[in-house]
């Protein structure tokens, strides 16, 4: 569209040699002014609609400037052109997270399109939105996990419909590789017939991975599906069904379905009471009634036997020392599952560069190693452990407190764990389950 035009004050004289800018539509032109006030104007509209019959004409002065805006309008007839989109640099090759330039250019008839967008995708999955600046485009954003591994198609697309431009696009194929995972549970707590489980999912490199949907499953059978947040981790609350009881398996799964992320599982055991088949009421009943009756003939035998033997008789004086139990009369037997693979495992991490994974992993093996000093323990939060644990020993109860403020910080803090905070909270667990650290096991500090 080819325009003259003038722009005057409004006592009639001209607004002489300014340059002055005019928005169009959605566009903005700069102009300038002749000693008359005349101006001429070229446009070419690009995401008008092709049903437009006028466009509005506004002057814009500048923040400083003495005058007011105006506006006009002009009345227009729009037809629509093909636009050329070629495409200058591609990868041939991607992975997960990995960034490759994509370039090119829009122009119609050998001249530059200006101030359009054009979209960026990869087997269907849309990467990004980019804008087209003086005919050039380019994108280098990361690789997401939804695109699917094998030869896929990049597309660049003008997403327009009936506007001025026509809408185009220019396709080449890359090959997407698949990207080895790693999955873990790092707390699996029970309460009653309920099971929190909490994790991370992550590339082999430690690179926690966002928006990935979990399965979680209560021995082979899935109970819930999950989706893993900011850093990979996940966790959630799901019920035992009552065929399970005692020891039951929980596992996570991943299964890398319309992914370029490989398969990953993990899996530990729990044990749950009450679970399993249900006691019918009728037999509850009769059990409680046959208990009652028990009790009431038990009271009467006592209340007999206390009255035929005086209180300083030597039948009286035995019973009472022979039915006496202290409670360091009755000895148990503890047993912790074994931790030093979860240490090994969580030194493992810190050593890849995980140290988020590193301080779940020797909360974990704190958890097991204490768990036969504490009755019910499973359903206890981090902080409720603690405090049910900590001793007088102030050095115990310190290490105590690292490792649980280091879990806490791991799971539900936006920032990373420090490699050096991360490497202090392995060496307190060490310290908690007995064992010291060796020299093959120590973990680097930080540069």
């Amino acid at each position: 569209m080819v325009a003259t035009g003038e722009l005057r004050t409004f006592d009639g004289s001209p607004i002489a040699n300014e340059e002055i800018r005019l928005d169009i539509g959605n566009h903005s032109e700069r102009v300038t002014t002749d000693a008359d006030g005349g101006f001429s104007l070229e446009y070419r509209p690009t995401d008008e609609s092709l049903s437009t019959d006028e466009l509005d004409i506004e002057y814009v002065p500048d923040t400083q400037s003495i005058y007011l805006g105006n506006e006009t309008t002009v009345d227009v007839s729009i037809e629509q052109v093909e636009p050329t989109l070629v495409l200058t640099e591609t990868p041939s090759e991607v992975a997960y997270g990995e960034r490759h330039s994509v370039t090119g250019e829009l122009t119609v008839d050998g001249r530059s399109v200006d101030s359009v967008p054009v979209s960026v995708s990869l087997g269907g999955q849309q990467i990004e939105t980019i804008p087209v600046r003086n005919g050039v485009f380019g994108s280098s954003s990361p690789i997401p996990a939804a695109v699917e591994d094998g030869d896929r198609e990049l597309t660049v697309r003008l997403p327009f419909e009936e506007q001025a431009l026509a809408g185009t696009a220019n396709t080449t194929s890359v090959t997407v590789r698949e990207t080895q995972s790693t999955l873990s549970i790092d707390e699996a707590s029970v309460s009653g017939q309920e099971v929190t489980v909490n994790g991370s999912f992550a590339t082999v490199d430690g690179d926690g991975v966002r928006g990935e949907s979990l399965q979680i499953r209560v021995d082979g059978s899935t109970v819930d599906t999950v989706t893993t947040e900011d850093g990979g981790s996940f966790g959630t609350t799901v019920s035992v069904p009552s065929s399970s009881g005692g020891d039951v398996t929980v596992t996570a799964v991943y299964t890398g379905e319309g992914s370029n992320l490989a398969t990953a599982r993990a899996e530990t055991t729990v044990t749950v009471s009450g679970a399993g088949s249900q006691i019918p009421t009728s037999v509850l009943l009769a059990v409680g009634f046959v208990a009652v009756i028990t009790a009431g003939v038990g009271l009467w035998w006592v209340r007999r036997s206390d009255e035929g033997a005086s209180p300083g008789s030597p039948e009286r004086d035995q019973g009472a020392v022979t039915g006496s139990r202290t409670p360091a009369d009755r000895s148990t037997e503890s047993t912790a599952d074994p931790v030093e693979p979860l240490l090994e495992r969580a030194a493992d991490q810190l050593a890849a560069g995980r140290p988020d994974d590193a301080a779940r992993t020797s909360y974990a093996a704190v958890r097991r190693a204490l768990a036969s000093r504490i009755d019910g323990q499973d359903s206890l939060t981090h902080w409720e452990f603690y405090q049910t644990y900590r001793s007088a020993d102030a050095t115990e109860s310190e290490s105590l407190r690292a490792v649980t403020q280091g879990y806490e910080r791991a799971v539900f803090d936006r920032d990373d764990v420090s490699k050096t905070e991360s490497m202090y909270v392995l060496e307190a667990a060490r310290r908690l389950c007995g064992l010291e650290e060796s020299s093959d096991d120590s973990v680097p500090a930080d540069d």
